[in-house]
């Protein structure tokens, strides 16, 4: 089974019922594309007082049973209740279809295969269950590996970025590494760091890798910023770039790369695409 990361529509309408905590919560398909297994996110609301701690809630389908999620608190009540929690799950939608649910009190349920997350020399490690990606925290290159089956499939990765004289320059060490996320349905790890062009700041990069239980995808998003009073507010490069280590990619139009690696019951599908036309013929 081949897995992507879908951008899926949650929505949630509180109502209370004998002072109970009640949510319906659908998600939506508004793509016209089956989703199996899509990641859905979205914001739940709560009444003042209502939920104390988000270890309280639970996700239900229509029928009652508990649905494997995660809730993280977002934002808090004066009291320190809780008034906004993300939402994180995992949901089966048809074409154009929804998948209804409610949010109430109760034992959360665990995905079949949670997240493994082990940190050591280093190195952060992410099980997934159908794919193992590690990330090198003291010589940062996005992924260092990735293994499917057991077999390693791509890595080390790359992060640069290429000065208008021509040189390149790869991200140094990341001088914070934190989990802005971390949980059993998805975690998302955050790397701060900086390129520096002999001995000088050139510019400064925020990176968020994304995971998924179950599913053999990590969602990137690489940012780069200026932090260097001394360029103003910006700073010349020729290109920048993110890689995985891949071989064999296959080019499509438009610019974009997109490689398919299966094997062992298990596959990964891999797309990369420049939106922006910034740095046009760019890896």
């Amino acid at each position: 089974m081949r897995h992507l990361v879908f951008a899926l529509t949650l929505l949630a309408g509180g109502y209370v019922l004998a002072g109970e905590v009640a949510v319906k919560v659908t998600v939506a398909e508004p793509a016209g594309v089956a989703r199996k297994a899509g990641p859905a996110t979205g914001g739940v609301p709560f009444h003042k007082g209502q939920v104390k701690d988000v270890s309280e809630l639970a996700l239900f389908a229509p029928d009652g049973k508990a649905v494997p999620a995660q809730f993280s608190k977002m934002a808090p009540y004066e009291d320190g209740s809780v008034q906004w929690a993300l939402l994180d799950v995992l949901v089966d939608v048809p074409a154009g279809g929804k998948a209804e649910f409610v949010v109430k009190k109760g034992k959360c349920a665990l995905p079949a295969k949670a997240l493994r997350i082990e940190e050591a020399g280093g190195r952060v490690t992410v099980d997934a269950g159908t794919a193992k990606f590690a990330v090198n925290t003291a010589n940062f290159n996005l992924l260092d590996s990735v293994e499917l089956g057991g077999k390693k499939v791509a890595g080390p990765g790359a992060v640069e970025v290429c000065t208008p004289a021509g040189k390149t320059l790869k991200a140094g060490k990341p001088y914070k590494v934190s989990w802005e996320y971390r949980g059993g349905v998805r975690a998302t790890l955050r790397l701060d760091g900086v390129f520096s062009d002999g001995g000088n700041e050139f510019l400064r990069y925020t990176t968020r890798l994304t995971f998924f239980s179950g599913l053999a995808a990590v969602r990137v998003d690489h940012s780069l910023r200026n932090s260097n009073p001394k360029e103003g507010d910006d700073v010349k490069m020729k290109w920048a770039r993110v890689s995985l280590g891949f071989k064999g990619a296959k080019s499509g139009g438009d610019g974009a790369q997109t490689l398919d690696l299966s094997g062992d019951g298990a596959s990964l599908v891999v797309t990369q695409r420049h939106t922006g036309g910034c740095f046009p013929g760019g890896g």
